[in-house]
């Protein structure tokens, strides 16, 4: 799976980061795929939440050394 826009929130705290992200997902169109990389388990729990109830799916996560990666799907 390749994403159609990445971005890097390691270094960015909340809320900016959770702004980034949502700007993010705005743009996507249906099944479009957002990947998110971030460095901050906070912004990983609020993002999580953030999507529950919403039009988009967490596709694949992982976590390698201190970051962690989201792939985001738009539905």
């Amino acid at each position: 799976m390749h994403p159609d826009i990445e971005i890097n929130l390691a270094g960015e705290i909340l809320p900016v980061s959770l702004l980034k992200c949502k700007h993010a997902l705005d743009a996507l169109n249906p099944r479009e795929l957002l990947c998110v990389r971030t460095d901050d388990r906070m912004v990983v729990e609020n993002m999580t939440k953030f999507i529950r109830g919403r039009q988009y799916r967490i596709v694949h996560q992982e976590k390698t050394g201190a970051a962690y990666i989201f792939l985001i799907a738009k539905d």
